[in-house]
């Protein structure tokens, strides 16, 4: 099993009804005809097995703002493990090879948001609790910019040696 690194513009039509029915069997039915929840990530880290997609995670890579710095984050979005592969640490290595490609860009932070924390805190996510404000998005809608504090779900690894500061988070975009 590799980790393959792809920009989601080129992925071939078997590898996105691959992904929509991983995505779609993971999140227990949310993706029913399409591959992202509120938007396209910037790229993908895929896992196959005998050229069948078993794992991914979608990452977007962009400048945030808290309190009254700006950092660049790696968000890492839906990221999944096809039932049968998991206990392997196939998550784990998603997530290795993101903190890899942060540390190579200069990057500050990995950013997530996760009902389950265990496997995060094991790698050393941090939940935060900071005010978010992110460009609401419903069914390819934008519905407002939405603020609220997502202390049971935000969570945060330090890259660069910079702090996760207090104060107010400005995603400057969508939640991933």
């Amino acid at each position: 099993m590799k980790i393959i690194k792809k920009e989601e513009y080129n992925l071939t039509q078997g590898e996105t009804t691959q992904l929509n029915e991983l995505l779609k069997t993971s999140f227990s039915g949310l993706f029913e005809n399409r591959i992202y929840m509120k938007q396209l990530p910037h790229f993908r880290l895929l896992v196959k097995n005998n050229d069948k997609i078993i794992a991914q995670t979608g990452v977007d890579y962009r400048v945030v703002r808290v309190g009254d710095k700006v950092f660049r984050v790696f968000g890492v979005i839906d990221l999944c493990v096809e039932s049968s592969f998991r206990k392997r640490k196939i998550a784990e290595k998603l997530l290795d090879e993101v903190f890899s490609l942060v540390k190579k860009s200069s990057g500050d932070f990995i950013v997530l948001f996760a009902d389950d924390h265990r496997l995060y805190k094991r790698l050393g996510y941090q939940i935060k609790n900071n005010k978010c404000t992110w460009l609401g998005v419903d069914e390819h809608k934008t519905v407002g910019i939405i603020e609220d504090v997502l202390d049971d779900c935000l969570m945060v690894k330090e890259v660069s040696g910079q702090r996760w500061p207090k104060g107010s988070f400005d995603m400057l975009g969508y939640l991933y």
